[in-house]
């Protein structure tokens, strides 16, 4: 399969209330755009990068009960499993197309990455355009946007995420008139109630 971008009725599949039937649309219409997606991105990423990625789709096999909000592929340095490591993560929801790097509490370079961003928030305020959204994330509570997103900043939110039970995320939404990811539009259709964001061209 060949991704041609996200259509209107993928993003209509997380409106579907019922958890079986919307596990099914997620399963048969948007998850085979994403593993098409991702395994077009993953041999560029690692060309590009010099380091090797592996694509992974989520299944969200331990829901039971409440169908996700949102689902996502995931590009990481692991072939077992994407969260061993700081990796990315491109999405679809409701109202929204997302790109984000994400560092979990388990992650094994987490450590390393707060340490960088505490000691390089402004080499970090400079690489990462204004537009983009950080965020802390601790289990059961909400993503904490963090407020300050200078040098000074940035290096405070290394701090935070040298704790155990912090982890981190950052990337905009999608802009809605369809942007192009690794030369592929994500959204083939304009989407009127799409938040607005860029994301740089992989």
């Amino acid at each position: 399969m060949v991704f041609n971008g996200f259509e209107a009725e993928d993003f209509a599949v997380f409106s579907i209330p019922e958890f079986e039937e919307r596990m099914e649309a997620i399963r048969s219409r948007v998850r085979p755009k994403l593993t098409a997606l991702a395994d077009e991105l993953a041999p560029r990423l690692s060309r590009e990068t010099g380091v090797s990625f592996y694509p992974h789709v989520a299944a969200h096999a331990r829901r039971k009960v409440n169908p996700p909000d949102e689902t996502w592929m995931a590009l990481s340095r692991s072939p077992r499993g994407y969260k061993r490591y700081a990796h990315f993560e491109v999405g679809i929801g409701a109202e929204e197309v997302f790109v984000r790097l994400v560092i979990k509490p388990e992650a094994e370079d987490k450590p390393e990455a707060a340490r960088w961003l505490r000691e390089h928030g402004e080499e970090a305020a400079a690489l990462v355009p204004s537009s983009y959204l950080w965020a802390l994330h601790r289990d059961g509570a909400p993503d904490r946007p963090w407020p300050r997103l200078d040098g000074g900043g940035l290096k405070e939110l290394g701090v935070a995420l040298e704790k155990k039970d912090s982890r981190v995320g950052r990337g905009p939404p999608v802009r809605a008139t369809g942007p192009r990811l690794g030369g592929k539009r994500v959204v083939s259709q304009p989407r009127p109630n799409c938040a607005v964001g860029t994301i740089p061209i992989l």
